[in-house]
């Protein structure tokens, strides 16, 4: 299965902050739609994609996940037609202060702050005390052009540079739904649920749903995280390294993955000849954390790609290790339905 990297540059320009992911699904019931996979939606937003297998009467309930939403913020205020905004997800200060945002309705505003000698020494305010020029020239204009509650996130366009490196916002976690996708076409030996789930940057909230839904008794989850691999950065907080292969970790802030499962991942990636690495820092958390305690529980294997700049405009991550990854994860899914994986 070649990676359509076509698909997720598509993705990723779509915007679809957290509670605010309808561009993003209906970009993806569309190409479901195409394959003649049923889906449905549920309350809170979940796409379930429904692959039949060649042998329907497989017991064995599998689920494939990557959330949809990515990072931004959220309209709290005006003051003399500039934004007040609060995050939306777990933004960086840094990360948000000087660039372009997009906001629903197409508005696009440069993030602003007081300048330093006002700002009482702060190199780099809160967010919640940075201010977006939309141009209004007062507050009622703003407001009609941004209401209240209205989210934003970057507007930044996605380019290729050095060797084979990608750089766009909400790769975390389009790149998951990425690989779904080109999952649509494959043949499985039993039934997979594909979800698409929502509100992950907001604490896995639509993963527990999805959960008790599906009640899975595997699930994978499909996920983008933190390299930490900067020029200046110490050996020893480096998470994992960008261009050294699909992240399997053993732990993080939210989940143990099963033991069994993750060695499976990491056998086959030996017999395609795929390096792997792990989390070398017990840190964050993804979906798996809310499906593993779901209902009566389920197995849970996560296999991630490394991105720079995570939660950013700028999230950066090697092409070969997408493709990588996208071999690991089918290759994992075929053999749980197949039998060939110890379960």
């Amino acid at each position: 299965m070649p990676f359509d990297f076509a698909l997720l540059e598509e993705l990723c320009e779509l915007d679809g902050v957290s509670s605010r992911e309808e561009a993003v699904r209906a970009c993806i019931a569309a190409l479901a739609e195409k394959r003649g996979l049923p889906h449905q939606t549920d309350a809170v937003g979940n796409l379930y994609v429904k692959k039949p297998g060649k042998n329907p009467g497989t017991n064995l309930r599998l689920m494939v996940c990557a959330h949809m939403d990515e990072v931004g913020v959220i309209v709290t205020g005006y003051e003399r037609g500039y934004l007040k905004i609060a995050p939306c997800g777990g933004v960086d200060p840094a990360a948000v202060y000087g660039r372009a945002l997009r906001f629903e309705g197409n508005v696009t505003g440069l993030v602003t702050a007081p300048p330093p000698h006002l700002s009482r020494g702060e190199k780099t305010p809160e967010i919640t005390a940075m201010y977006v020029d939309i141009g209004a020239e007062d507050d009622d204009i703003a407001k009609a052009l941004v209401p209240l509650g209205a989210v934003g996130t970057f507007a930044q366009k996605g380019i290729t540079f050095g060797n084979g490196l990608y750089c766009a916002k909400a790769i975390d976690d389009r790149f998951g739904c990425a690989q779904i996708i080109g999952m649509f076409g494959e043949e499985f030996a039993g039934d997979v649920y594909f979800v698409f789930t929502v509100q992950e940057e907001l604490g896995t909230r639509g993963a527990q749903v999805a959960a008790n839904v599906i009640k899975p008794d595997i699930a994978l989850i499909l996920e983008t995280t933190t390299a930490v691999d900067y020029a200046g950065v110490s050996e020893a907080d480096v998470v994992c390294r960008v261009g050294s292969g699909p992240v399997v970790p053993f732990m993080d802030g939210a989940s143990v993955p099963d033991k069994t499962l993750r060695r499976e991942v990491c056998r086959l990636a030996k017999e395609l000849g795929i390096s792997v690495q792990t989390k070398e820092k017990i840190a964050g958390g993804t979906d798996a954390g809310a499906i593993q305690r779901a209902g009566s529980g389920a197995r849970v294997a996560v296999i991630s790609l490394a991105s720079r700049n995570l939660h950013s405009g700028a999230c950066t991550a090697s092409r070969a290790d997408m493709e990588d990854c996208c071999r690991l994860s089918l290759a994992f899914c075929k053999g749980v339905l197949s039998g060939e994986i110890e379960l």
